[in-house]
């Protein structure tokens, strides 16, 4: 879902700034450039625009939920202009227009990093990609490099992206995809997939620990060492926390409520609720995997 009607759209400059002052959060999903915001956040803006003769000012407080996703794009700066904080940028220097997420090519003409705003990975799985690599203009891919360096300016103030396993080759494929070389539904497509994989190892792993001798003991009321079983709960909850991405945020924030009463159950000795937990972990766990299939 973009923006609503008349809001500019999201600067990189801007959204630097309000990384850097903790207005908003962010994580990298899978080691790509694309952000996913992490906590709900309500940043805001001041910027100017041109209507006919006069220059006006516009406010804008942006609703950036947890779990949207933040889409790096290269426009032409005259869709973004701003003619106070645009002003000079003509006379501005390489380093400066960097700086504010603004590159210049060989023809003159200025590009602007901006952050398409994406409600979440059904979304992006929808959005139309108009630039193949066959259509992808020469110029661009010439300077590439130079432009990948800028947008990785907001990698350095998010979080780390989703761990735990091995995503090295897909991730590697991911960031090939989103750097235009190909359409963005195949990677939207990817996305999804490791997300569904994430959520069936998760119910796969809670599954077998109902399964495990330790519980098996600890239902009979033997003395076991159950440290073990602790760290295996916080290991799901950590790995479930990194992939908080719309419209699973809120069935997966449900079952790492319940891993959290889970273990507050075993901390107390009460074997059978941390079971019941769990079990409802599980539940939680299926309702995530079902809104990824919605149409």
């Amino acid at each position: 879902m973009a923006l609503k009607e008349g809001w500019p759209a999201i600067r990189a400059e801007w959204l630097w700034d309000w990384q850097k002052r903790g207005t908003l959060k962010t994580v990298s999903l899978f080691g790509t450039k694309v952000l996913i915001v992490a906590e709900n956040a309500r940043p805001r803006k001041t910027c100017y625009r041109i209507k006919g003769e006069k220059t006006y000012r516009v406010l804008t407080r942006y609703w950036l939920g947890k779990g949207v996703l933040l889409v790096p794009r290269w426009d032409p700066l005259e869709f973004h202009y701003d003619p106070v904080a645009d002003g000079e940028v003509e006379i501005l220097d390489s380093t400066e227009r960097k700086e504010r997420g603004i590159y210049r090519q060989d023809s003159g003409d200025l590009l602007v990093l901006i952050y398409q705003h994406l409600e979440d990975a059904l979304h992006f799985q929808r959005q139309q990609w108009h630039m193949s690599l066959e259509s992808y203009p020469e110029e661009l891919q010439q300077i590439f490099n130079s432009l990948a360096k800028i947008e990785e300016k907001a990698l350095e103030f998010s979080g780390d992206g989703l761990r735990g396993l091995d995503y090295r080759q897909r991730r590697e494929e991911i960031n090939r995809i989103l750097t235009c070389l190909a359409g963005r539904e195949k990677a939207a497509a990817i996305l999804l997939r490791l997300f569904d994989e994430e959520i069936t190892l998760a119910q796969k792993c809670l599954l077998a620990t109902l399964s495990s001798q330790t519980v098996k003991d600890l239902l009979k009321g033997s003395s076991v060492n159950d440290e073990g079983l602790r760290a295996y709960l916080v290991k799901i909850y950590q790995n479930l926390s990194q992939i908080g991405v719309k419209p699973i945020v809120k069935p997966l924030d449900l079952a790492q409520r319940q891993i959290r009463a889970a273990l507050g159950s075993l901390d107390v000795g009460e074997t059978s609720r941390m079971v019941h937990h769990i079990k409802l972990t599980i539940k939680s766990l299926e309702e995530a995997g079902k809104s990824l299939q919605r149409p």
